[in-house]
């Protein structure tokens, strides 16, 4: 490790100066990703590799971006259902319905190693480390960028991957535009936006209202949140900019309908977020960022029994206020940049609980509430977090060089944290290009498992819990070569020390234990349209060597079949095949945990002209009524349809 930790330093510190005489690769062979529209040559920017905009054929790690066209033919009403298409990304869904939360994966990790960021800025509670992405409203989202495999060299406690998800810009025309979808469909659901954006003198800005309500499309599972943004944008003398935004969003519903033991579970998931940014142009290449942020999550659990009239039985109210900030200067040199910064973060967490008097017999899982007060507040939890970091990309002619380092000092662990990664991307031909990255991740404990709630929940604290740390190595290929065929590959391996494993009998939930792997391939093609119809597919297999001699292997597939004749009609037929290991579907074989669910979306263009635009669309999910779920506890919807019309002017 400590060869990659100086070779990394070195290169960033050395092969600057070196860099700035290299020819710069020409224009014309800027042109690889898979998702650029591939008649063009047309460069994607992306930021989550290195904070700073850069062109994803000189980016090394595995990334996926998610444009905004592709989730405006989706239709989609969450984010899940948009990541669920990702190759290398598994949705666990808590119940797949209108809308509902679910558990992400990457690349057969935990649910806890994955990161999101809003805007650069992470949104994951604090307590446990957990994401539930259907808190930000799709469409506010410009696109989304997906980093698999270990990112802490950027982003500190990032062991599994990242995923960002950047807003719409604000306004650039003094005349207001207006953009109103209005759905409607099975169970009285129905989905409602509103947007404006515009710009007076210096000023511009977006704004976003809508709202979600659903009685449920299986097991009455009711859904409600209405969600509002907004982002002002300043533009200001000598190359100086402020943006504001900020996000209220607060999701209802019913999690879980478990009539076998009785119980069912609501939850109430109240976000609140407000940002700044600042941008200078200090000199021709040289860029100074800051920022600062506020998130506030009052996340509470009601659990309660499924006879009426229902009894609590428990409610778990977890109040996280996080503050913090952040510092970059981003040099660029021709196609070369150097960037250095440092982030904090405060995390404050107040956890609750409030019981029923009494135990019925029936419940096993609180045999120890009886002689419980009704009302129990743990201490106050908090976290310090800081980092530095200091990465690049050096072009020399086709050859890309990243090298990246960052310190992470965290108040809940006495060690500091050094993540090293070097990537490289070569460009054999115009139409091929080579990455290969190293990188090495972690993951901080939960502030939840080492001082949690030694009251009611003894097993899950432990005081003693290191973080788990990873080796990525991942190398892959990407190649028009073939006519009309766009393939990308992607071999990867991730080495797992101090894995997180439950006691044998209960008495620790989290302890650190043997070394784990997870190693696998992607595999991703997409055809040229064709008479305005093209086909995109994606392959993820994944094998894991799990502590105590336990082996899994999961896989997914997606398919998407297009017709784009904006005159006529724009079609997508997209299926969802997922095989989950043993350990992540409740430990057994079940066809629901192998097959194959078709989703379809139509919009149709009725009006289009410079002042106003009418889009009638139309979406059927899970056409062939399919079972798809690990966990009886969260079934599926079945079929379902709904309709709606997209209003500018």
């Amino acid at each position: 490790m400590n060869t990659i930790l100086s070779l990394c330093f070195s290169t960033v510190i050395l092969i600057f100066p070196l860099a700035a005489s290299a020819q710069d690769i020409r224009e014309d062979e800027k042109l690889l990703s898979l998702y650029f529209d591939m008649g063009l040559e047309l460069e994607q920017k992306v930021e989550a590799a290195t904070r700073v905009p850069k062109s994803l054929n000189q980016v090394a790690e595995n990334v996926t971006i998610i444009t905004a066209a592709d989730i405006e033919r989706m239709n989609a009403h969450n984010v899940d259902d948009i990541l669920n298409r990702v190759a290398g990304i598994y949705v666990n869904y808590i119940g797949l319905d209108f809308n509902n939360n679910s558990l992400i994966y990457i690349q057969g990790s935990n649910w806890e190693h994955v990161v999101v960021l809003l805007d650069g800025v992470r949104v994951n509670k604090a307590s446990v480390e957990l994401a539930w992405v259907n808190m930000i409203p799709v469409r506010i989202i410009k696109r989304i960028e997906v980093i698999k495999g270990a990112a802490s060299s950027v982003w500190g406690s990032a062991l599994g991957g990242v995923i960002n998800i950047i807003t719409k810009d604000s306004g650039d025309s003094t005349k207001p535009q207006v953009d109103v979808v209005a759905s409607y469909g099975g169970k009285k659901s129905h989905d409602v936006t509103a947007e404006l954006t515009g710009k007076t003198a210096n000023v511009s800005y977006y704004l976003y209202a809508g709202s979600q309500d659903s009685d449920g499309l299986q097991d009455d599972r009711f859904y409600e949140n209405s969600p509002g943004y907004g982002k002002l944008r300043v533009e200001m003398p000598h190359d100086m900019t402020l943006e504001i935004s900020g996000l209220y969003s607060q999701p209802k519903h019913l999690a879980t309908y478990w009539p076998a033991a009785g119980h069912a579970q609501e939850l109430n998931d109240k976000n609140t977020f407000i940002s700044a940014r600042f941008d200078a142009l200090l000199a021709e290449d040289l860029n100074l960022h800051a920022e600062v942020f506020r998130f506030d999550n009052d996340y509470q659990l009601i659990r309660h029994t499924t006879s009426l009239p229902t009894t609590l039985i428990h409610n778990f109210i977890n109040d996280q206020k996080s503050t913090g900030g952040a510092f970059r200067l981003d040099y660029k040199r021709g196609d070369h940049t150097l960037v250095a910064g440092a982030d904090y973060q405060r995390n404050e967490i107040q956890m609750t609980r409030k019981y029923r008097n009494s135990v019925v017999d029936w419940d096993p899982y609180y045999p120890l509430l009886a002689p419980m007060r009704d009302y129990y507040a743990m201490d106050l939890l908090t976290e310090d977090i800081s980092g530095y970091y200091l990465n690049g990309s050096f072009v020399f002619d086709r050859l890309t060089v990243s090298p990246g380092l960052r310190w992470d000092h965290i108040s809940t662990v006495s060690n500091e944290l050094i993540s090293p990664s070097l990537g490289v991307t070569y460009q054999i031909r115009t139409d091929t290009l080579l990455r290969a990255s190293v990188s090495k991740g972690f993951r901080k404990p939960p502030a939840w498992h080492l001082e949690g709630d030694p009251l009611y929940s003894p097993s899950s604290v432990n005081p003693y819990l290191d973080p788990e740390k990873n080796w990525t190595y991942q190398a892959g290929a990407e190649s028009m070569a073939i006519p009309y065929l766009h393939i990308k590959t992607t071999l990867f391996h991730h080495d797992v020390d101090n894995t997180w494993v439950t006691a044998p009998d209960w008495s620790i939930y989290k302890m650190n234990g043997d070394p784990s792997q997870r190693q696998g391939l992607e595999v991703e093609v997409r055809t040229r349209s064709i008479y305005h119809t093209s086909l995109q597919a994606n392959v993820t297999y994944t094998y894991s060597d799990l502590p105590e001699d336990q082996t899994d292997h999961s896989s997914t597939v997606n398919i998407i079949l297009l017709f784009d004749h904006p005159e006529i009609i724009t079609a997508e037929l997209s299926g969802h095949y997922l095989k989950w290991g043993r350990y992540l579907a409740d430990g057994k074989e079940a066809k629901e945990n192998n097959s194959i669910l078709w989703n379809l979306s139509i919009n149709r263009t009725l009006y289009d002209s410079e002042h106003l635009g009418l889009i009638l669309f139309g979406v059927a999910r899970n056409i062939f009524n399919t079972s798809q779920y690990t966990s009886e506890r969260g079934p599926n919807a079945p079929r379902y349809a709904e309709i709606g019309l997209k209003m500018r002017f």
